[in-house]
């Protein structure tokens, strides 16, 4: 075991990493605990593309909801998933969503109308779904009367929703990001969308008003001030170049990327965007798929990033879909899970390893995936991450995929798994949250 922990811990520049231990000489890992997600008894063809944690059911502990989708036009239903506060879950879907097939990308929650619960926005292919909590995790599907009138189903293929306090009123509002990857004349993509709440879950559609007229073929977006004006920015992750929009004022939006951004047209699919140098303002790590480089760059203090990829960041041989940011090893900084995949033949997705990276500290990371995760090559989609046992302990849920574009790889079996950190693998003195 030791032999393998010192051939696998390398320096990068002039920084080494002094890594979290057990007693017995091990790494701090986690292990497999998918069966206590419940059965899963997703079809054939089906992909669980987005997941999202949420205390829904107002019973202190973190819920899981899993956005569903599949390789055709056909919804399905999506999933609730109830913590009993020790990582059990019980699939209350039937009782607790409504009983709509949809072919979902991703799901956001807010309190979107101020009545001290969580709801939840769902992406979709077609039109987006507004879910209000009645108290207790029983979901009502208020789409037709309290979102913007659904665009025809070419300009609305919806990778990702963003909630953030848009316009700074105190209610949340809603980003849309909308991917088209199919031709859809006069080029692929299509304009994202900006919903500002009235306070009470009503939203108006203010994108004219608020975002440049852009095409885009968007994943996923971030807010941030990354200019340090005090204004909350918008980072957008595009199959092409990424976009940096800067506040301008009470959420208008222009376009700073040319001065803001270096020239690339990578395929992100997810941002971080967090302090990750320790040095007070916010950086940026991409996700990229197509089996692309994912990125790192680091902020100046005023909203100028330098691509520092090259000198801090393991080189990736797989398609990234998803990265959250956390500290894993409790040492005070910021380390990144990416959730991975292969390109097989004629767009065949294929299984790969999720990738754990510890932040060395100042933003330098090793890659510790083979000794901190299980071995698990699936097809994932979305991660999360979330203390589901009440342990004090950061715990990570992946969504995984059945099948990819056209071809079936997986039949049946669980397409979340719940990664639970193990109590005895701490050596290290932990801050007492990590306890």
């Amino acid at each position: 075991m030791m032999r393998l922990i010192f051939s696998s811990i390398f320096l990068l520049g002039s920084t080494a990493w002094n890594g979290t231990t057990s007693a017995d000489g091990g790494v701090l890992h986690y292990t497999d605990r998918s069966a206590q997600l419940g059965l899963d008894i997703s079809p054939m063809g089906t992909d669980s593309i987005g997941i999202g944690v949420v205390d829904i059911d107002n019973d202190g502990d973190m819920d899981i909801f899993v956005a569903e989708g599949t390789a055709s036009l056909n919804g399905r239903q999506n999933r609730l998933l109830l913590n009993d506060g020790r990582a059990n879950f019980s699939d209350a879907s039937l009782t607790h969503l409504p009983q709509v097939q949809n072919n979902s990308a991703g799901v956001a929650f807010a309190d979107m109308d101020g009545d001290g619960d969580m709801d939840a926005i769902v992406a979709n292919l077609g039109a987006e779904q507004l879910l209000l909590n009645q108290g207790d995790g029983h979901m009502v599907d208020v789409s037709a009367t309290n979102l913007p009138p659904s665009l025809d189903l070419m300009s609305d293929i919806s990778a990702q929703i963003v909630v953030h306090d848009v316009d700074g009123d105190g209610d949340p509002d809603i980003f849309v990001a909308n991917e088209i990857p199919f031709p859809n004349p006069p080029v692929n993509g299509a304009q994202n969308r900006l919903w500002i709440n009235d306070g009470s879950g009503h939203f108006r559609d203010e994108t004219a008003q608020r975002l440049p007229a852009v095409i885009d073929q968007t994943a996923t977006a971030a807010f941030g001030d990354v200019n340090g004006d005090g204004m909350d920015d918008l980072i957008v992750a595009n199959n092409g170049q990424n976009k940096i929009l800067i506040n301008t004022g009470e959420g208008h939006f222009v376009d700073e990327t040319i001065q803001r951004l270096p020239a690339l047209s990578d395929s992100s699919r997810d941002i971080a965007l967090a302090d990750i140098d320790g040095d007070g303002d916010l950086d940026l790590l991409f996700a990229n798929s197509r089996e692309q480089q994912d990125r790192l760059y680091f902020n100046d203090g005023q909203g100028n990033f330098t691509d520092v990829t090259r000198t801090n960041l393991p080189q990736s041989t797989v398609s990234s879909t998803s990265v959250a940011m956390y500290d894993a090893d409790c040492d005070g900084d910021l380390d990144a899970i990416f959730t991975s995949l292969k390109s097989g033949q004629q767009h065949d997705l294929l299984g790969a390893q999720n990738r754990l990276l510890l932040n060395t500290g100042h933003g330098v990371f090793v890659e510790m995936s083979t000794l901190m995760l299980p071995a698990l090559d699936d097809v994932s989609f979305d991660v999360a991450v979330a203390d589901f046992n009440g342990d004090g302990r950061k715990d990570i849920v992946v969504s995984n995929g059945a099948g990819g574009k056209e071809t079936l790889l997986l039949a049946g079996g669980n397409k979340s798994r719940e990664l639970v950190s193990l109590d005895t693998a701490w050596k290290k003195v932990l801050t007492p949250r990590c306890r």
